[in-house]
């Protein structure tokens, strides 16, 4: 009951909120859905790949602005693994290739969502709190990789960015549900 009450929007900012919520639901929920598909076109079996660099899709902390921070900053480490993916397909692939083309289409677009989900939860975080500072996460290195490594990696990056997304889905909807 007390986090509720600080982790309340400023009064007069219950609509802007709510609209804010709103709209990070929205996009979640379209992310999500999206992944699935991108998912999907990179790779038509379903089987658990783990590998080291690739971000959790676990959602850490104990308060929903630690939660909203966090998915701040795993959006942005996703966008830029899933730039990292791009760049190693687009050297693997044949560019002219239509079906080349369709993925790496969705990887630009899961890339942009990313980026996008990252600001909406940063202006949830702000209606919140103003003196929230700004998420700041550190890109990825890119690894020296073969090419099955480099397919190993996309496999992991899309399959852990889809559980995150089913994930930020499920504790942004969950806010709605409560006064946060």
């Amino acid at each position: 009951m007390l986090e509720t009450a600080r982790a309340a929007p400023h009064s007069g900012n219950v609509d802007k909120y709510q609209k804010a919520l709103e709209q990070t639901i929205e996009l979640s929920k379209l992310s999500d859905h999206e992944a699935g598909i991108l998912l999907t076109s990179y790779v038509s079996n379903k089987i658990e790949w783990s590998m080291d660099g690739v971000p959790s899709a676990t959602i850490a902390g104990s308060t929903p602005k630690e939660k909203l921070r966090n998915i701040s900053n795993k959006a942005m480490i996703f966008h830029w693994h899933i730039a990292m993916v791009t760049k190693y397909m687009t050297k693997m692939l044949e560019v002219s290739d239509n079906d080349t083309q369709i993925l790496l289409g969705l990887l630009s677009d899961s890339r942009d969502r990313l980026k996008k989900l990252s600001g909406r939860v940063e202006v949830l975080l702000q209606i919140l709190d103003l003196n929230t500072p700004t998420t700041t996460s550190t890109k990825p290195q890119d690894v020296l990789r073969d090419d099955y490594e480099k397919k190993l990696y996309g496999w992991a990056v899309l399959n852990g960015h889809k559980e995150f997304l089913a994930m930020v889905l499920q504790e942004v909807a969950g806010f709605k549900d409560k006064s946060v």
